[in-house]
């Protein structure tokens, strides 16, 4: 059974995910930025190559990023070191306003917390 729902924030432990990074002379860390939600979280277990924790993250800059870990076929994989088979790992990716309104839109996140939304 898949377990690919995305949970509450009271049912995940958000400071298991400690992430940190520099881009551009610039550090983004998973611990001093604001965490919106989850934007995937997969988890059935050791020895699933699909499990995934993806975050969806705000500095206090205002510059939006996800930052997440994943089983050898997510997409924080990485090439090993035989340079032909993938295996687990960890990464952080800036993203525009733009992207990160629409993940939270897809989500079901609180999009009117953070952007103008026009009534349709």
């Amino acid at each position: 059974m898949m377990n690919d729902i995305l949970p509450s924030d009271d049912r995940v432990e958000t400071e298991s995910l400690t992430i940190r990074r520099v881009v551009d002379g610039r550090s983004y860390d998973t611990e001093t930025a604001e965490f919106v939600g989850w934007i995937k979280y997969r988890n059935n277990g050791f020895g699933d190559f699909l499990n995934e924790q993806t975050g969806l993250y705000r500095t206090p800059k205002k510059q939006w990023f996800i930052a997440g870990e994943g089983g050898a076929a997510s997409r924080w994989s990485h090439v090993a070191s035989d340079g032909r088979s993938r295996i687990a790992g960890e990464g952080l990716e800036l993203i525009s306003s733009e992207a990160a309104q629409k993940l939270m839109e897809e989500n079901g996140l609180a999009v009117e917390s953070y952007f103008d939304v026009e009534e349709g």
